[in-house]
């Protein structure tokens, strides 16, 4: 027999034979087998969730590379590709990965970065996915999609240095069209613990980003334009005190506000007291 070849990544897996496992199970089609698969998944996930006991610093607290290595296998499980499906699967799987210590994480990302691109593009998906469908099922408003934006901002930051995918993956229009830009940019500048888009640009397609763009240029003049008319009414006011005042040079001890000051003194002197 002849031995099969196999190329082991830098994360030591052997990310080609994993990918071909994967595409066997699921190509014979038996929703048995997918079943199974679905619920050895859940039941890993859960085994990472466990909290910690005597002795066991928990899976979620580890830098240990097996571990690490059971995450990588898990977000590059296509059955997460099936969003709708498995969705409380993937909710848990992304909140365990945020929940890592952060050298550990920017190895997971690092590792995933070192594979192929079709590997990161399917996990840009599989999150893309989860947040479209919060973003935009009424069923589901409930559910808090940060999570996964947030780790597809690690992803976002990752692509940028080393171009792993292009940029437009990480465009989320249907989940952008869910949400009026004005609302949200009010949150985002009122509220910054509140989820916004705004919060997120690159969710956004370069259309909205024009549109935020000229929301942005708008209210900044409307805010220009009120502050002058403010500043219009404040010398108007100042002017007609002026005006009223007697005539004579206008110095500091002599200004008009501190002649209505000195007339209020004297009104406030010649008043008969109050009896007790």
């Amino acid at each position: 027999a002849t031995e099969r070849h196999t190329t082991v990544s830098r994360c030591g897996l052997d990310l080609a034979s994993m990918r071909s496992a994967y595409s066997d199970l699921l190509r014979l089609g038996s929703a048995r087998v997918a079943a199974t698969l679905g619920h050895a998944t859940a039941r890993t996930i859960d085994e990472l969730a466990a909290p910690a006991g005597p002795g066991h610093a928990g899976a979620i607290a580890s830098t240990e590379p097996e571990t690490l290595r059971v995450f990588m296998v898990l977000l590059l499980n296509p059955l997460l590709l099936e969003t709708e499906r498995y969705l409380p699967i993937l909710e848990k799987l992304v909140r365990l990965v945020l929940a890592l210590p952060k050298v550990a994480r920017a190895l997971l990302i690092e590792w995933l970065r070192d594979s192929s691109s079709e590997d990161v593009a399917q996990v840009i998906r599989v999150l893309q996915r989860l947040v479209r469908l919060v973003m935009t099922d009424p069923k589901l408003k409930s559910l808090d999609c940060s999570p996964a934006v947030s780790l597809l901002g690690l992803l976002y930051e990752t692509n940028l240095r080393f171009r792993m995918v292009p940029s437009s993956l990480f465009y989320n229009p249907h989940a952008c069209s869910a949400i009026n830009l004005e609302a949200d940019l009010d949150r985002f500048r009122t509220m910054p613990a509140a989820f916004s888009m705004c919060k997120y640009p690159f969710l956004l397609p370069l259309r909205l980003k024009q549109q935020l763009l000229m929301i942005s240029a708008r209210r900044r003049m409307n805010d220009a334009v009120a502050r002058g008319l403010m500043q219009r009414s404040q010398e108007s006011i100042a002017r007609a005190m002026a005006e009223r005042a007697p005539r004579e040079p206008v110095t500091t001890e002599s200004s008009p506000f501190a002649y209505v000051a000195e007339a209020a003194a004297a009104a406030a002197a010649a008043a008969p007291a109050v009896l007790l």
